[in-house]
C-alpha cells in the first residue's frame, strides 16, 4: 500500500454534512429536518406473553424492507418489549418523506403458556440524516475518483426543481420520471431489480393491495383480487375459471361443463 496516497487523501477529506435526528414534526425545523437518511430507529412497546413469536418489519417510503425482529425458539419471555429500539440502516441514502409501514406477526407456537394475543401499545420512528445528500454538489465531494464514479450521477447534481410526471402526487419527485416520484397518486409497482414506478393501472398478472401496490397473482391467474390460487377473476389462456372456487384449471373436474361463450366451469344442474 502506497501510505504517502493515503496520509494526502487523509489531509484532503471532508465530512459528510451534519447528523440531524428526527422523532416527530421536524420539517420546519432545519436543526433536525432530515431528507436523506442514514439509518432509523423505531422505538416500540408491546405486551405479551412470550415474545419469541413475534416478527417485525419495517417498510420505507421506497419499498426497502427490513427485518428488525425474527421469530425466536428459545425466548420464552412474557416480558414483552418495553421501549426496545430496533435498528435498520438498510434505506440509507433514501428520501424520508412518505408512508413507512410497520409489520408485527405474531406466531402462534406450540411453546406458549397462554393463548392470550399480544398488545402494540405504542411505537415511535426516529430518523437519522441529513437536510443535503453527503455528496451533492453543495458540499466538497470525497477526492477518491473511484468513490465518485459509483455514485448515481442524479445524486450528485442539484436538487431537482422541474415539474413531476402526472403520476406523482402532491410530495413531490426526485426526477421528472414516474421512477422518481417520492409517493404515487395511484398504486406504485416494483420491479425485481427493486426499481419502483407509478402507474394509473396495475398491470396484467398483478392486483391492487390495501397499500395502493401492485401485487402479483397467481401463476395461473389473468387477473385476481388477492395473491391466492382460489382469487382469481379470470385466467391465462389455456386455463379455464372453476365457478366457485374461483381457481384457474386445465380442464373442468367432474360434475362441471365448460362455458365456452366465457370460459368459465360451471356445475351441472338439473
Amino acid at each position: 500500500m502506497d501510505a504517502e496516497a493515503m496520509v494526502k487523501e487523509a489531509e484532503q477529506w471532508r465530512q459528510v454534512p451534519a447528523q440531524h435526528i428526527c422523532a416527530t414534526g421536524c420539517t420546519d425545523n432545519p436543526n433536525h429536518r432530515v431528507i436523506y437518511l442514514e439509518h432509523v430507529v423505531v422505538r416500540i412497546t408491546i405486551t405479551h406473553p412470550r415474545r419469541g413469536d413475534l416478527s417485525i418489519n419495517l417498510t420505507s417510503p421506497s419499498g426497502t424492507k427490513s427485518q428488525l425482529l425474527a421469530n425466536r425458539l428459545f425466548d420464552h419471555s412474557s416480558e414483552g418489549f418495553k421501549n426496545w429500539e430496533f435498528m435498520t440502516t438498510h434505506c440509507w441514502g433514501e428520501k424520508a418523506a412518505g408512508d413507512w409501514v410497520l409489520e408485527i406477526y405474531d406466531s402462534l407456537s406450540q411453546l406458549r403458556s397462554q393463548k392470550v394475543p399480544g398488545k402494540l401499545k405504542e411505537w415511535s420512528l426516529v430518523l437519522y440524516g441529513s437536510s443535503v445528500h453527503p455528496y451533492s454538489s453543495h458540499n466538497d465531494r470525497p477526492r477518491s475518483t473511484d468513490l465518485v464514479e459509483r455514485i448515481d450521477a442524479e445524486e450528485i447534481t442539484e436538487e431537482y426543481n422541474g415539474p413531476c410526471h402526472p403520476e406523482c402526487n402532491e410530495n413531490g419527485c426526485e426526477g421528472p420520471g414516474p421512477h422518481h416520484c417520492i409517493n404515487c397518486l395511484h398504486y406504485f409497482f416494483k420491479f425485481k431489480n427493486n426499481t419502483r414506478m407509478c402507474v394509473s393501472e396495475c398491470p396484467g398478472g398483478f392486483f391492487r393491495d390495501e397499500r395502493r401496490r401492485c401485487k402479483k397473482c397467481s401463476s395461473l391467474c389473468e387477473t385476481c383480487v388477492g395473491s391466492r390460487s382460489d382469487q382469481c377473476a379470470t385466467c391465462r389462456p389455456g386455463f379455464h375459471l372453476n365457478e366457485g372456487s374461483n381457481t384457474c384449471v386445465a380442464s373442468c373436474s367432474d360434475g362441471f361443463f365448460l362455458d365456452r361463450g366465457t370460459l368459465h366451469a360451471h356445475t351441472h344442474t338439473h
